[in-house]
């Protein structure tokens, strides 16, 4: 059970986990420098003797880098470890217009509003009747920005009071009482992200401005130290073929810099009803546009992940996750927008098992699976997707895939 869970968080965040695999070990390269060396003066002034030098403190550095990033990686791993998942939206609206996103590339379905403190507490215990002995985690975001509400520092305690775990997600243009929050402790930040510059971030963050987020990130670091508490920060930086590698460098660096944990995911296409349209031809001129940005495209990824289907596999988001939005009703998934989707009115009036059966039966689900997108959604076989992108992007991206596969420690 213990690896089941370990599996489940890393492909539900798509989190990369950080290490690497070189033809040359560090100590490898020691030993040929000394062998260079011994015995010769004037090889030890040579520049090839400085060269080895060099190759070595960059091996360093990146061994350095690599435990480093390893080590937040526990950290966030260890913390959002479960039994049960929800994604939450307490904020029925976002700041920005993202066009991999439906609030950013679909009509406006879903209510738009602020959950009532009175509305967290009720569905906080209703969560804990019905999970007994269970490790719950609220996942405080779906489509919208939670750190919009006033009284996110008491809903992040709140849940910690109950023994429930939380934790945010942020495009941190705008991030109000960020002190407070940090005070609070939730269990991890998530940045989402998509650039270094506004050239590029904008193309696939509209509506934002990455110095504003760039700023932010910065404050955050001050807030920690100045605190001295320190929340595990993820920057989630979406990988397009508009933004590597200069950018996708250049935000690994800025993770480098403010000990943030670095965790680049493939971009995808969302929601899930427009997504089962995107190899058809029917999508309209702005969707196509990003879908063309997309390192792999969707319906090879589709099809990729059919070819290892497991046998009798069944979504991991109906069976150990709940999509609530802010008035309390209830998602068939985390990835669908479309109010035909819902499966519930109010959280509060239907039983757990009552909405399980219900997402069991729900047709939606079987459009999805026959064309596996929900193994795409829930990063299932994203080793496979990340490979197939190393063939796309180039040495660049390998090279950092064998930064991650390697125990450094």
């Amino acid at each position: 059970m213990k690896q089941q869970l370990k599996a489940l968080v890393g492909r539900t965040f798509n989190a990369l986990g950080y290490s690497v695999v070189r033809s040359e070990t560090l100590a490898g390269l020691q030993r040929r420098s000394q062998d260079a060396s011994r015995g010769n003066t004037q090889a030890n002034s040579s520049p090839a003797n400085g060269s080895n030098s060099s190759i070595i403190d960059a091996e360093q550095e990146r061994a350095k880098r690599g435990r480093r990033q390893a080590a937040l990686w526990r950290v966030i791993e260890q913390e959002t470890q479960a039994d049960y998942y929800f994604a939450m939206d307490v904020v029925g609206s976002c700041t920005l217009r993202c066009p991999s996103c439906p609030v950013g590339n679909s009509p406006s379905q879903l209510p738009k509003g602020i959950m009532s403190m009175q509305m967290y507490r009720d569905i906080l215990d209703k969560i804990k009747r019905e999970h007994p002995g269970e490790r719950v985690y609220i996942d405080l975001f779906n489509w919208g920005e939670s750190a919009l509400h006033k009284s996110l520092p008491d809903m992040i305690r709140l849940a910690r009071e109950n023994g429930i775990g939380i934790g945010l997600s942020t495009n941190l243009n705008s991030f109000p009482n960020m002190r407070e929050i940090i005070r609070a402790k939730p269990g991890y930040i998530r940045i989402s992200l998509s650039g270094y510059t506004n050239a590029v971030y904008q193309q696939t963050h509209a509506g934002g401005d990455i110095n504003l987020v760039k700023s932010n990130m910065y404050l955050l670091r001050h807030h920690m130290d100045e605190t001295g508490i320190s929340v595990p920060i993820q920057v989630g930086f979406h990988v397009y073929r508009t933004n590597f590698p200069d950018d996708f460098a250049a935000v690994r660096r800025l993770c480098d810099e403010l000990d943030f944990y670095f965790m680049p995911s493939i971009a995808t296409f969302m929601p899930l009803e427009k997504a089962i349209h995107a190899g058809d031809g029917t999508l309209n001129d702005a969707d196509k546009a990003l879908l063309a940005k997309l390192v792999v495209p969707m319906e090879e990824r589709s099809r990729m992940l059919g070819e290892i289907r497991p046998k009798n596999f069944d979504c991991e988001f109906r069976v150990r996750r709940t999509a609530l939005n802010y008035d309390g009703s209830v998602a068939l998934c985390c990835a669908t927008f479309n109010n035909e989707q819902l499966i519930a009115r109010n959280y509060l009036e239907v039983s757990r098992d009552e909405l399980f059966d219900r997402k069991q039966k729900h047709s939606f689900c079987t459009v999805c699976m026959d064309k596996n997108l929900d193994m795409v959604f829930t990063g299932t076989g994203n080793d496979l997707v990340e490979k197939r992108a190393a063939s796309v992007l180039g040495k660049e991206f390998a090279d950092f895939l064998d930064d991650r596969s390697t125990p450094w420690d």
